[in-house]
């Protein structure tokens, strides 16, 4: 399951796509991520949302838009194996990729933490909503 800011070179990488079942991506109309992509000087963030969106759904990959954005991404690993752990990359305004701190939590260190995250991830997941296709065509806004 992952939580991106926009997830496009997961996406276009390719490797191990085939084990991500859940991908929660920014509603590429809405406020907030026009908002982030203004900070940024990205005018195409909008449509690399929908680019990222079409490619996941080829790869049967379920994909849902929170309408909010939320400046990180979660990476949840191993979810239901052995090791379970989620990675965290900050996305804050003004910070390149390069430049975003990360940190990774163990579920078997710091078990209450890993299942409050697992729990957010849940209830945005649930509160998201399921892009058709004519929304992945439309053109970005602004």
């Amino acid at each position: 399951d992952c939580l991106l800011v926009l997830g496009y070179d997961l996406i276009h990488q390719g490797e191990n796509l085939d084990k991500i079942k859940h991908l929660l991506l920014p509603n590429p109309q809405s406020a907030s991520l026009q908002y982030y992509g203004a900070l940024m000087n990205d005018d195409t963030i909008g449509t690399r949302i929908r680019d990222v969106t079409r490619r996941a759904k080829e790869r049967n990959i379920n994909v849902r838009w929170t309408q909010e954005f939320i400046s990180l991404s979660m990476m949840f690993i191993d979810r239901e194996g052995r090791s379970p752990r989620v990675h965290i990359e900050f996305a804050m305004p003004h910070l390149t990729k390069n430049q975003r701190p990360s940190i990774t939590i163990k579920k078997g260190y710091h078990a209450k933490t890993y299942q409050d995250l697992a729990n957010a991830y849940d209830r945005i997941w649930e509160g998201a909503h399921v892009p058709n296709d004519e929304e992945i065509r439309q053109p970005a806004v602004g």
